[in-house]
Order: structure tokens, then sequence, then C-alpha cells
């Protein structure tokens, strides 16, 4: 298949990409509404972010438009099982204590939100037994009436 560079260029523009919403259709576990500030590691680089939900599979993560170029530089649609590599790590709360949970992952969808916010989803790949364990954890307890 022949590329065509002036496609290519065009599509890094973060701008020009659709409001997608069909990735809020596709889940398969429960999503929790859950806000923190995650580290992204990806390509060498170490990345910020915030988690908007939460799941047992993945995460969405919002970003600046600078940070999203460099997680995913072509900036296009993601076709499934082709996103980049990335790994998170961020706070979960255990029986009243913070506790470090780091998973390995893949980009699935990314979509801007606004001008200044582009949200990508992460499904998980690898996660230790134990960050397992804590993460079902933390889902079950919020997900029980106060």
């Amino acid at each position: 298949m022949k590329h065509n560079d002036q496609q290519d260029s065009d599509v890094t523009d973060l701008k020009k990409l659709p409001m997608l919403g069909y990735h809020e259709e596709r889940r398969s576990f429960p999503r929790i509404d859950y806000r923190t500030e995650v580290i992204i590691s990806s390509a060498g680089k170490v990345l910020g972010g915030t988690i908007r939900t939460l799941s047992a599979e993945g995460l969405q993560i919002r970003c600046t438009p600078k940070t999203a170029r460099i997680l995913h530089p072509r900036g296009t649609h993601i076709a499934p099982g082709q996103g980049p590599g990335v790994m998170v790590r961020f706070e979960l709360m255990q029986r009243g204590t913070p506790k470090t949970f780091v998973a390995e992952g893949v980009l699935t969808y990314i979509t801007p939100r606004s001008q200044d916010e582009i949200a990508f989803g992460v499904h998980f790949k690898r996660i230790s037994r134990q960050d397992k364990k804590l993460l079902a954890g933390f889902i079950v307890d919020s997900m029980r009436p106060k």
C-alpha cells in the first residue's frame, strides 16, 4: 500500500480528529469515575496526565495536546491491537493508605475532548498479581453504597 505524505502530515493535527464516542459503548467491565494524577512511560519518555475513569481492564487518561503528540505522534485513529505500549503508575487507596499501582498497557483510542485536552484509552496487558488484587479491591470498595 502506497503512503500519501500529505495525508500523514494532515492527521498529525489533533484538532482534525473527530470527536469520537464509540469507545464509550464497548465496555466489558463497569467503569468508575476516578480522578487522580498518573505517570505514563512510553518509548523512554516519562509524562503526566490525569485518570478520568478506571475499570478492571483499563482506564481513560486525559492529557495536553503536547503530551498526546509524544504518546501517539501520528495522532491518528488507533486500530485495534495497534496502539503504542505504555506503562502507567498511580495511587489507589487501600484501607485508608495510598498504594502504588503499576500496569503495562496499550493505547486503544484517542479523541479530543477540548482544544486543551486529549483523551486516551489504555487497555491493561500486564499487571502483577498484587496489583490485580489492589485494583479489584479498590473497584469493589468504590462501587459499594456509601
